[in-house]
This record gives C-alpha cells, sequence and structure tokens, in this order.
C-alpha cells in the first residue's frame, strides 16, 4: 500500500514538472519577429514590451545629440548603414524609425527623423532646415 502511494505520488511530479517545463517551452516560442525595411536594410527584430511611441520622438528636438536622445527613449534596438551608421529604434505598431544626424560618424546635431512602416514606405517626422555639409 506505501508503494502504491510512493509510486503515485512519483507519477504526479512528473507529471506536474512536464507541464511546468512545456508552459515555460511555448511561452519563449511566442516571441513574434517583425521584418521591416529601413533605408533599403531589410531589419529583423524580435517584439518586445517596450512601449515606444512615434510621438516620442515628435517631442525630440532637432539638434539633439545621441546621448540625449537616449537619455529620453533609451539606447537604439539596432544600426544600420554600409560606412556610416545611422540609430533605428521599433515602435509600436510594427513600425520604425531611423535618426540622420549633420554629424553622423559622432551622431551629433539631428537632422532628419524618419518613419518606416513594414512594407517599407517611409515619411520625414522632422526635418531641420540646416543644409547639411557634405
Amino acid at each position: 500500500m506505501m508503494i502504491r502511494k510512493k509510486i503515485v505520488l512519483f507519477i504526479l511530479t512528473v507529471i506536474a514538472l512536464n507541464v511546468i517545463f512545456l508552459c515555460l517551452w511555448f511561452g519563449r516560442q511566442e516571441k513574434k519577429e517583425i521584418m521591416i525595411k529601413v533605408e533599403g536594410f531589410e531589419v529583423v527584430y524580435h517584439v518586445t514590451n517596450r512601449d515606444i511611441t512615434i510621438e516620442d520622438f515628435r517631442e525630440i528636438e532637432l539638434g539633439s545629440s545621441l546621448n540625449e536622445i537616449v537619455e529620453k527613449v533609451g539606447e537604439p534596438d539596432t544600426w544600420i548603414g554600409c560606412g556610416m551608421l545611422w540609430p533605428v529604434y521599433f515602435l509600436e505598431g510594427n513600425k520604425a524609425v531611423a535618426l540622420h544626424f549633420v554629424y553622423s560618424d559622432v551622431c551629433e546635431n539631428l537632422w532628419i527623423i524618419e518613419l518606416y512602416d513594414e512594407n517599407g514606405e517611409s515619411q520625414i517626422i522632422k526635418e531641420s532646415r540646416i543644409i547639411k555639409e557634405e
């Protein structure tokens, strides 16, 4: 009788551990990947709980440095480019924002904030009247 109780308890413990393991495993599998074409680069990212909106970038002043922007919205999600790199932030609604600086090599003097949707279409949200030095 005592052995039967131990066997039942062991089986229930194994089943409970398997259920917990499966819940954890499938919970991790739910991470959704989105691909957005930004400046001709296909950028793939995992959807997170980070709540950055386009309104956050409308409040950023042109002429800002990347350090000032990071203080307001956090670190960029990725960087794109070839030679000169631009920071990219992923937004709610499967959108991305690319930031362009007059001095790209040091990310100083924000010049353009450009919004991209998931099909690659873009629109300029803010643009400085400063003529970029080549």
